[in-house]
């Protein structure tokens, strides 16, 4: 137990100045554009409104998927009441 401590202790050690120096170097390297950003949120709208479409179209069909199979349960039900 002792030596799962230690070394998750020592992958922390070692791993997060290895981790820190990576993002340090990439964020240095990169340099984000106004337009960069705005080719980015256009991407991102787009794709969101995609996202909606779909959403849209398989809460449909899931709708009448529902009403069709509930349709006969309430058939039967109110044969049963009556």
């Amino acid at each position: 137990m002792h030596g799962q401590k230690t070394a998750k202790y020592h992958l922390l050690l070692v791993g997060l100045p290895f981790f820190m120096a990576i993002a340090l170097t990439l964020s240095s390297c990169t340099m984000v554009t106004k337009q960069d950003l705005l080719a980015l949120n256009d991407r991102l709208v787009a794709l969101n409104e995609r996202v909606n479409k779909l959403e849209d179209k398989i809460d449909k069909s899931l709708s009448e998927d529902v009403d069709s199979r509930i349709e006969p349960i309430r058939t039967n039900q109110a044969e049963l009441v009556a």
